[in-house]
């Protein structure tokens, strides 16, 4: 495996596009029942929005990244402003974020809204912060002041700081390692986490307890079995971590997130936005990419942003993170 920055960055936000597609189809299905409708989900399927299409997990993750792009650096109020410029309602938003978007929009105070969801929504959309601070001890910090504009409970903003650093490690290892070893990722997490939420601690710890199984189809099982993959921060990041830890490629790891049942296109998303940043862009499936949704803020504009994402990310670490 041989990547580099901007294919770690176009990676992440290319890969969080397509777990989020694949997985909108089931968005809310048990895993029975999504077995029943789809028997196994692994290309682009009609839902609640056409095949292809993302929802609000990619749009808010798009509006991130530009906010990044455009500052060079994480700013909370170009992060806040450009969430709520590019707000589509019928994306798919959880309703607590209309009032949200609606306030910023209005220039109103929107810093203490009232906004104490224990979603994954933050966490969803905070990989770009976790390829711009690439092994950067402020990504955690970073992440944690971007959660709280739309999630201010301790479990959402653990799940945000746990999905951040752990994209940060994986945008590093991937330029230089072919495995990731699950004990080394999960000890980068826990201290920072614990700051947090002591659930979401232990939620990751069950991580350490799982295998692989011997057929990567019941992967989805395995995790569906120990993670509630509810629309909670506990029980899908711990989740998504998993599928991408448990597998061993970008498509193994997405088709296993989003066949878990439950907030599949959140599954979907923050591994793909995991999955891509550790494997890169070039490993994604051309058939994972040539049904997206490619509007003027679609598919390829994503890589682009990702492109000079990557490009900021080598410019702040230097010679830090060059392959030699």
């Amino acid at each position: 495996m041989s990547i580099d920055l901007i294919d770690a960055a176009q990676g992440a936000m290319l890969g969080t596009m397509v777990g989020d597609a694949l997985g909108m189809p089931a968005e809310g299905l048990s895993q029975q029942a999504l077995k029943e409708k789809f028997g196994r989900l692994d290309s682009f399927r009609e839902g609640s929005l056409p095949p292809g299409e993302f929802t609000d997990d990619s749009e808010m993750t798009i509006s991130l990244c530009e906010a990044l792009v455009q500052n060079g650096e994480f700013d909370l109020q170009a992060t806040a402003h450009s969430l709520a410029h590019n707000f589509t309602p019928w994306r798919g938003y959880s309703p607590h974020v209309y009032g949200i978007m609606a306030r910023i929009r209005q220039g109103m105070d929107w810093t203490s809204p009232g906004t104490s969801s224990w979603g994954s929504g933050a966490a969803t959309r905070v990989a770009p912060i976790g390829v711009l601070y690439a092994d950067d001890p402020e990504v955690a910090e970073h992440a944690a002041a971007q959660a709280q504009i739309t999630h201010t409970h301790p479990n959402g903003i653990a799940g945000t700081v746990a999905q951040a650093i752990a994209v940060s490690q994986l945008t590093v290892a991937g330029l230089f390692e072919s495995t990731v070893a699950i004990d080394e990722l999960l000890e980068r997490l826990l201290e920072p986490i614990s700051e947090h939420s002591v659930a979401m601690v232990d939620a990751l710890e069950r991580i350490r307890d799982l295998r692989p199984p011997d057929n990567p189809e019941q992967l989805s099982g395995t995790i569906a079995r120990v993670f509630s993959c509810d629309g909670s921060a506990v029980g899908t990041v711990p989740a998504a971590l998993a599928a991408f830890l448990l597998s061993n490629s970008f498509e193994e790891a997405v088709i296993a997130a989003v066949n878990c049942g439950g907030d599949t296109d959140t599954l979907g998303a923050m591994t793909g936005g995991l999955a891509g940043a550790f494997y890169g862009m070039k490993a994604i499936p051309e058939r994972l990419t040539t049904g997206l949704a490619n509007d003027k803020r679609g598919r390829d504009f994503a890589i682009s942003l990702g492109e000079k994402l990557g490009a900021l990310t080598r410019k702040r670490s230097g010679k830090r993170l060059e392959v030699e």
